[in-house]
């Protein structure tokens, strides 16, 4: 693949198509949505991480700190 070559170009156009696409998480949150709502509890928040699927896939994803702080804010 040669840079600014035809591939390389389908592949900048593809991922930008793919960036417009429907949150994928949606239908996991609204089964915890559901499951919240059932048992009368309240969210705190969520953290959901595409492409975390194996061991060390998480070093240094910016969902760490994200975790991190919903952690401190459990009161």
């Amino acid at each position: 693949m040669r840079i600014n070559g035809n591939t390389a170009q389908l592949a900048q156009s593809f991922a930008e198509g793919a960036a417009q696409l429907p949150n994928l998480f949606d239908p996991i949150i609204m089964q915890y949505q559901m499951v919240l709502d059932f048992f009368k509890l309240e969210s705190i928040g969520t953290v959901l991480v595409r492409g975390v699927n194996d061991i060390g896939d998480i070093d240094g994803n910016s969902a760490l700190k994200e975790a991190y702080e919903l952690g401190k804010s459990i009161v």
